[in-house]
């Protein structure tokens, strides 16, 4: 007979009994803690069968059944000092042990292995050594006096350099000094000095920071600007060299001995139509050769920089003849002619004037160099 697939409702099911009614026990709510504990081994509802008595699964038929622990054999007690014998071996396949694995297996059985800990050598504690420096082991002759007669020659020596100095600053210009700064003049000529002292002894930021203060001070004397100028050329500032030294050049027009210097600065800055002017400044001034070949060789290398080659090696061939005595101007004039030969490409050339100055001045710059790198 079909069944019919509507679902019953709550309504078509019945009053629902209450768990009293179930069991026959009147119906009690629950608190907590009313209830007694399940006693040990108090099963449930239904009976589970042992596992023991479990048919044996799919998968467990291939495989060897558990053996009880109480068949196992009791196992001998653990010990971990170094002295515990090595494991043995099991004897179900070969030994595959190289021979020196072997022995060391052996070594390690009958000693127990290495005892760490117990290095016959311990490692050397390294120290830090300070040195100190207490001086020359030498004796000293003239006793503790000695030091006192150093310092005094010293001082000796500083006033006898200033006083020098002091002469060094021509008599024109200190009466000038005197004209202008009155009582306070002999510090400044005496700084003066210092400057032109530390110029003469190559300390040139010495030397501009002693005339500096002396440009502000000092109005219409020329060699206070010629030794900040030049102090500054030596230093690589050129603008404030060129400045210094135009503003000497307008107060001595007639001399032309920084004109080289000055050509120098304008060829450093690439104003290369002041170095063509100062040059033919000294041209109709008719200086000393070593200054005019100075002028020269400044002129000769402006005009190298712009590319005019030929025209710069025209202006070093100014004479064709050795002269009587080789002066150091005629090494410099020799070396910048060959060094344009070079640059031209005319490597003969070059070389027979390097050859030339080496025969002169075998240790001049590096000629010995270039004529290696020249070449036969």
């Amino acid at each position: 007979m079909p069944r019919d697939d509507k679902p019953e409702s709550s309504s078509d099911r019945g009053p629902r009994r209450s768990s009293g009614e179930r069991t026959g026990r009147p119906a009690r709510p629950f608190v907590k803690g009313s209830r007694p504990p399940r006693p040990a081994g108090a099963g449930d509802r239904r009976e589970r069968p042992e596992r023991r008595d479990r048919p044996a699964r799919s998968f467990d038929r291939d495989r060897p059944p558990r053996r009880d622990s109480s068949d196992r054999p009791a196992r001998p007690a653990r010990s971990f000092d170094r002295d515990r014998p090595a494991r043995p071996r099991r004897d179900d396949g070969p030994d595959t042990r190289s021979t020196a694995q072997q022995k060391s297996d052996d070594v390690k059985r009958r000693t127990g292995g290495r005892k760490y800990g117990k290095d016959p050598y311990p490692p050397a504690k390294h120290t830090r050594e300070r040195w100190q420096d207490d001086g020359s082991t030498r004796k000293s002759s003239s006793g503790p006096r000695n030091s006192s007669k150093r310092a005094s020659r010293h001082e000796d020596d500083d006033d006898r350099i200033m006083t020098v100095s002091i002469k060094n600053v021509e008599a024109g210009d200190a009466n000038k000094i005197k004209e202008q700064l009155g009582a306070t003049a002999d510090r400044a000529i005496e700084r003066l000095a210092r400057a032109l002292h530390a110029f003469e002894a190559h300390r040139y930021s010495e030397a501009r920071k002693l005339s500096m203060p002396l440009l502000s001070q000092l109005s219409g004397i020329a060699i206070v600007h010629e030794v900040a100028g030049l102090s500054m050329y030596r230093l690589g500032r050129w603008q404030d060299a060129a400045d210094q030294l135009e503003i000497a050049r307008g107060l001595k027009p007639a001399e032309v001995v920084n004109h080289p210097v000055l050509a120098d600065c304008y060829r450093a800055l690439r104003r290369y139509e002041k170095v063509t002017e100062l040059w033919e400044s000294m041209k109709l001034m008719s200086p000393a050769a070593g200054l005019l070949a100075e002028g020269r060789i400044v002129a000769a290398g402006a005009l190298a920089d712009q590319g005019e080659l030929q025209s710069a090696v025209r202006m070093m061939t100014h004479g064709t003849s050795d002269p009587h005595k080789v002066q150091e101007h005629h090494l410099r004039e020799w070396y910048v002619l060959a060094d344009l030969y070079d640059r031209a490409g005319d490597v003969a050339s070059a070389r027979r004037l390097f050859v030339k100055i080496q025969s002169s001045e075998p240790k001049f710059a590096d000629v010995a160099d270039r004529l290696n790198t020249l070449g036969e």
